[in-house]
């Protein structure tokens, strides 16, 4: 990963701070391992043409965007969506994780209804997380969101309204054991019935943003997250889902990451 002397706030001009692009707090979504002790360490994979992989302690970092102020502003979002997934995970996916693997399995389109999670807030959490790789010299390149990138700084830092032409849902990827969950996913554009749009993945949380006038069809209307006041997340297992995909692609090709993985997806959960 590329390192930068620290510059000036690209919002307001002050000096930059090593601000993290993944809050860092999500860490502590991580699975344990046999002994019930945190994992401190996590792969971060990042959603290249190549799929580079390395462990980190400290999180996904970038010192050259914004300061103290601008970031404890998208702080808030942070703080938020961190302790509701933490809250929603711990309480219900995780005691019932089998159970709705088979629901979904049985069930096209599973939902989950959780009435004390904000929808919007959600999306805008998922755009602050968009926007801050987007605009970072060392992850920037695999975004593309043309005008889009402006228009999410001023929502964020301006209070602007999101446009109609902005939405997104989330994913829950359960997985059997908890072993997928021990990863992150940088940010990167892709597009789903030609409509732009841009996906992460946050430790069993896959967030979806679309930047497009026309609609993500196939997924329900209730799942769309833009002025929701309830969120319905969609529920996908960890078996067949991109993040799997990617972590079978390291196995058959003998990818040194595997060597950290094998270590790391030993957990009795």
């Amino acid at each position: 990963m590329a390192k930068y002397d620290g510059g000036a706030c690209i919002i307001c001009g002050d000096p930059a701070i090593e601000a993290h692009l993944f809050p860092k707090a999500f860490c502590k979504l991580l699975p344990l391992d046999d002994n019930d002790n945190p994992i401190s360490d996590f792969p971060v994979v990042e959603l290249d043409k190549k799929s580079k992989f390395y462990p980190s302690k400290t999180g996904v970092r970038d010192n050259s965007i914004l300061c103290q102020k601008c970031d404890n502003l998208l702080g808030v979002l942070d703080k938020y969506a961190f302790e509701k997934l933490e809250e929603f995970k711990s309480e219900y996916i995780y005691p019932n994780r089998r159970e709705l693997i088979r629901q979904e399995l049985s069930v096209p389109e599973y939902i989950l209804h959780k009435s004390n999670i904000c929808g919007e807030k959600l999306l805008l959490f998922a755009l602050s997380v968009i926007w801050r790789f987007s605009v970072s010299r060392c992850y920037g390149n695999d975004l593309h969101l043309g005008p889009y990138k402006d228009l999410i700084k001023r929502v964020l830092f301006n209070g602007e309204p999101l446009p109609p032409s902005v939405d997104g849902h989330v994913t829950v990827v359960v997985t059997e054991n908890r072993g997928g969950e021990n990863n992150f996913r940088t940010p990167v554009s892709f597009r789903i019935n030609n409509a732009r749009a841009a996906w992460f993945y946050l430790c069993g949380f896959r967030f979806v943003a679309k930047f497009d006038q026309r609609p993500f069809y196939g997924i329900p209307r209730e799942a769309m997250l833009k002025n929701a006041n309830e969120v319905f997340f969609l529920l996908q297992p960890w078996k067949g889902s991109p993040e799997e995909k990617i972590i079978s692609r390291f196995i058959n090709e003998d990818h040194p990451a595997m060597k950290f993985l094998s270590r790391k997806l030993k957990t009795k959960r």
